[in-house]
């Protein structure tokens, strides 16, 4: 921090101003980005996840999941669970602080990186542009904005918007239950519910998905059939039976009462009082029949002639426009880069039987070995000075002395 003051102001008095403003900074620095500070200061990560926390707070709190991918692949239980006690949160897309996503964090974040990365003698604010909206989860990218500039605010570019980091984490808790559940094959298609998260639509929001690493293909599938819940019938008869028994309550309300007879209830005629009871007992019986006929009504099956007609609807195939994540292999290509098998021999095959020519081909089939001549064994001389000639020299001298 460099302090600019008149001539008045100098010796003792400048160096407790300029140590006063050095303070009050760092002080600031520390509210505003403190889940940042805890990250830096904290004595209970160890190991890898050391290492990835010292990254956050390089890149002041946001990274992308692909620059630390074999890292974060490296991580155990434990130690994820050391970096989200600081509120480091794992995204598909992004790790970052969801905390220092606010007005005030953003803005700090951009002065201090601005500043870090300004050169000598130039203004570090003048070929900037304007920062997001607070409350926006997503604005058109500015092409000219330096690199890291979207990403220091916490956003990422996708195409040609750039969406707020939260948000589409929202968008990659949508898709990744469809993918899981195989409803498109492995695919998902773009629903109102995605693009109203980051406040985009049509050409836009595919651009966005192209960002992601997503591809699209207008394939034939047939959708899922969506199940209606199934009506509580016998809640328009309680309904039904309750406004009954509002409506008879008023017109009782409204009856003023007779005078009673000067002698007491017990002088009463047993007639009237038999009279009175079955009026009342009249009065309750009405409404109950006036509830069980709409019931009576809505059970029969008269009502449901049109299910299964929706139902074959809804199951015949159409054509849709599915989007699959690109797989990559461990080299970073996708599978779509992988070279494919030449087929040039069985092309000329082809050609050649369209022509008329047909190739030759070698007769694979094993057929009997040939022949092979009979060899008699070749009799060999025996050695004049071995011990076995000896013998045989006299074997013949017995044979012919024998003779």
């Amino acid at each position: 921090m460099e302090l600019v003051a008149g001539e008045e102001l100098n010796g003792p008095a400048r160096e407790a101003v300029q140590t006063r403003l050095e303070a009050w900074l760092k002080m600031h620095i520390a509210n505003i980005l403190a889940p940042l500070v805890s990250l830096r200061d904290a004595a209970d990560i160890e190991g890898l996840a050391r290492g990835i926390a010292f990254r956050l707070v390089e890149n002041l709190g946001a990274l992308t999941r692909e620059s630390v991918a074999e890292d974060v692949r490296a991580l155990d239980q434990a130690a994820r669970g050391q970096l989200r006690k600081h509120g480091v949160r794992f995204g598909a897309y992004s790790i970052f602080m969801p905390v220092l996503l606010k007005p005030a964090p953003a803005r700090l974040r951009l002065t201090l990186w601005a500043l870090g990365n300004a050169a000598a003698e130039s203004e570090p604010f003048e070929n900037l542009p304007a920062p997001p909206t607070p409350g926006l989860t997503s604005v058109p990218a500015d092409p000219a904005a330096p690199e890291g500039f979207y990403e220091t605010v916490g956003f990422r570019v996708c195409g040609v918007r750039a969406v707020r980091l939260d948000m589409l984490e929202r968008v990659a808790d949508l898709i990744r239950p469809v993918i899981a559940a195989r409803t498109y094959n492995g695919g998902f298609i773009v629903t109102p519910d995605m693009m109203s998260l980051v406040g985009c639509s049509g050409e836009e929001f595919a651009s966005l998905l192209r960002g992601l690493g997503y591809r699209s293909q207008v394939e034939t599938v047939t959708p899922p059939v969506m199940e209606t819940p199934k009506e509580n019938k016998a809640a328009p008869a309680a309904e039904q039976g309750a406004e009954a028994e509002t409506a008879s309550a008023p017109s009782a309300a409204e009856t003023p009462e007779e005078p009673t007879p000067a002698g007491s209830p017990e002088e009463m005629p047993a007639a009237d009082v038999s009279a009175s009871v079955e009026a009342a007992d009249e009065a309750e019986a009405a409404p109950e029949e006036q509830a069980s006929a709409p019931a009576s009504s809505e059970t029969s099956p008269e009502a449901e002639p049109a299910a299964p007609g929706i139902a074959e609807a809804a199951a015949a195939p159409v054509e849709m426009e599915i989007w699959r994540p690109v797989r990559k292999r461990h080299g970073g290509k996708a599978e779509s880069d992988r070279k494919k098998p030449r087929h040039d021999k069985k092309k000329r095959d082809g050609e050649q039987e369209a022509q008329g020519n047909k190739p030759q081909r070698r007769d694979r089939r094993p057929g009997p070995p040939p022949a092979k001549p009979d060899r008699k064994p070749r009799e060999r001389e025996p050695d004049p000075d071995s011990p076995f000639a000896a013998l045989a020299v006299l074997k013949e001298r017995v044979r012919g002395n024998g003779s």
